[in-house]
């Protein structure tokens, strides 16, 4: 199953980019 491979795939991508965002707030919050 292939699609949902890609879906898990783009979960990881989001959380990754999620962390990303969260760890830049705090630099430029701090």
């Amino acid at each position: 199953m292939k699609g949902g491979e890609g879906l898990e795939k783009e979960n990881s991508v989001r959380a990754a980019s999620e962390r990303s965002v969260a760890v830049l707030k705090k630099v430029v919050y701090s």
